[in-house]
């Protein structure tokens, strides 16, 4: 058995339940904190999935881009990925609105990254690697197992040689010193978690619709591979929409309350027919498609003795970052882990639970503000003419705000600075003074204005 039972001999036994990059994060980790710190361990990664085979049955559904300050902490790590991992290298990001469109060209030395989570649409196995497989590979390689079976039931007991008490969908059990729930809010196996009765609830979640799209190289319009496309319509039930592109294939992402299959489809129709954008030359069948749902709050209970939940299961930056998240949330479970000891209740809550929900809370409220605000202002065309003009540069006297506007819109799209410092920047009384400046200009030229309006680095 993977754990072990005899405890007179035994490491610390840790039991990681979800391979994705939360679990992966911890185990890489914690395997190396321990050996610096002179600490037996054994951590065992429960994962059903097999990210090294392609289709939609192995991928952890998600839109696959890596911040630049991600790409920076995992260099930083160690953990360089390998170009058969990297799918696309990132530019600039593409604002598309209902009145006009803005490029942001990415800040020198920004490195954006797209990857495929699973294999990828293709079947072919062929040169390529998954995030996910890397991560995972990376902590097999420091000494963790994986067993591919499903955790069907979980337990948790304050005294005893055993702990924690795990059954497989075999019905095989283990036992384990210490539990960390890196299972993802997509997984059922939160209900587990639930029932220990430390407090533990999944985060409320909205809906995201994803599919994959080929694209044949002869038919990729210019800055096809290079660019994010954001569309934002200014109407329910898409906040809004996103095009990443992957070599030869384009993931299509949306993002909105209440959104099906269907919104997609309608979604590729009028961005098609309307906006003229890449999408325009996709295959009309996606290779896979998934409807995941993403946390938008966070769990109140996330420590208790023996026990630690990481990843969006737990806690992660609103709408943003994802991976970025996980990172932050699993290596500071590691770190407390080795510091408090998995039966230590009062410091796992203290160190891991108070610190995280600290860094994390606040950032999200504001978060929250920006991106309702962001989403009222572009359903009025006047205003979001005005946005767009002034981080074109087009008001006079306006070069600073326009500065400013192009740095937020950036951040709030990429998730490169956290919202408070976002938050910070949109107080600027010079660029409140711009943003003024430029809705008065575009009221008083009335109906003329609002044809509909290109970047002239976006043709």
């Amino acid at each position: 058995m993977p754990l072990e039972q005899t405890r007179s001999t035994q490491p610390v036994r840790v039991a990681v339940i979800g391979g994705g990059p939360a679990g992966a994060f911890f185990s890489i980790r914690y395997l190396s904190l321990c050996r610096e710190n002179g600490i037996e361990a054994r951590v065992t990664i429960f994962e059903p999935k097999l990210f090294e085979r392609g289709g939609p049955s192995n991928c952890n559904c998600c839109q696959g881009v890596l911040s630049s300050a991600l790409v920076s902490e995992l260099e930083a790590l160690g953990l360089a990925l390998p170009e058969r991992v990297v799918q696309q290298r990132i530019t600039r990001y593409r604002l598309v609105t209902g009145v006009g469109s803005l490029c942001l060209e990415a800040p020198a030395g920004a490195h954006i990254l797209t990857v495929y989570r699973g294999h990828g649409p293709h079947p072919d196995r062929s040169g390529r690697l998954s995030f996910d497989q890397f991560l995972l590979d990376t902590a097999l390689g420091l000494g963790a197992i994986k067993v591919p079976r499903r955790i069907e039931r979980v337990a948790l007991e304050r005294s005893g040689p055993d702990p924690v008490h795990l059954t497989d969908e075999l019905g095989q059990r283990y036992a384990a010193d210490m539990l960390i729930g890196a299972f993802g809010v997509n997984s059922s196996t939160g209900q587990q978690f639930e029932r220990l009765g430390f407090g533990y609830n999944r985060p409320a979640t909205h809906a995201a619709v994803l599919a994959e799209f080929p694209m044949p190289e002869g038919q990729r319009p210019e800055g096809a591979g290079s660019e994010i496309v954001v569309f934002i319509p200014g109407e329910r039930p898409v906040q809004f929409g996103v095009i990443t592109p992957k070599k030869d294939y384009v993931t299509v992402s949306l993002v909105g309350k209440g959104l099906s299959l269907s919104d997609l489809e309608e979604f590729v129709r009028r961005t098609g027919l309307e906006r003229g954008a890449q999408v325009a030359t996709v295959d009309g069948s996606p290779r896979c498609r998934c409807a995941p749902r993403f946390p938008v709050q966070h769990s109140p209970r996330l420590a208790a003795a023996h026990c630690l939940i990481v990843g969006d299961a737990g806690i992660s930056r609103y709408y943003k970052k994802g991976i970025d998240s996980a990172l932050r949330s699993a290596s500071l479970a590691a770190e407390v882990l080795v510091h408090c000891g998995p039966a230590d209740e009062r410091g796992l809550r203290r160190d891991y639970e108070s610190r995280i929900q600290g860094e994390f809370g606040f950032d999200n409220r504001l978060g929250q503000i920006m991106f309702r605000l962001y989403d009222r202002i572009n359903r009025v065309p006047a205003l979001t003419l005005a946005h767009l003009r002034l981080a074109r540069g087009e008001c006079p006297l306006s070069g600073l705000a326009a500065h400013r506007l192009r740095w937020v819109l950036w951040n709030m799209f990429t998730g490169d600075a956290p919202y408070r410092r976002i938050f910070l920047h949109c107080l600027d009384p010079r660029l409140a003074f711009g943003v003024v400046c430029s809705a008065l200009r575009v009221l008083l030229s009335g109906k003329k204005a609002f044809g509909q309006e290109h970047d002239n680095d976006c043709r």
